[in-house]
């Protein structure tokens, strides 16, 4: 999830629309695969150590909420590009 994260940090620093356009275009066929394994390790967590779920969730809920959210953003964006 590291190079969908870097392009769209650098996205605003492109210095015309080409550049944006081959930026999205090297993250495009790639990104909704990496979304896939956040969540399933997410629930891989919570299928193999349940105890160690119950207990960093509630103490990470916030962040956790933020990440999710920024990810369903993140995507609608991508989708609103192409």
């Amino acid at each position: 999830d590291g190079f969908d994260l870097g392009v769209g940090i650098l996205f605003p620093f492109a210095p015309d629309e080409d550049a944006r356009d081959v930026m999205m275009n090297s993250v495009a066929p790639v990104w909704d695969g990496n979304e896939t394994w956040l969540i399933l390790g997410g629930a891989g967590l919570l299928a193999a150590f349940p105890l160690v779920y119950s207990v960093l969730m509630p103490a990470l809920y916030i962040g956790v909420f933020l990440m999710l959210a920024g990810l369903i953003f993140r995507g609608v964006a991508f989708e609103f590009r192409f």
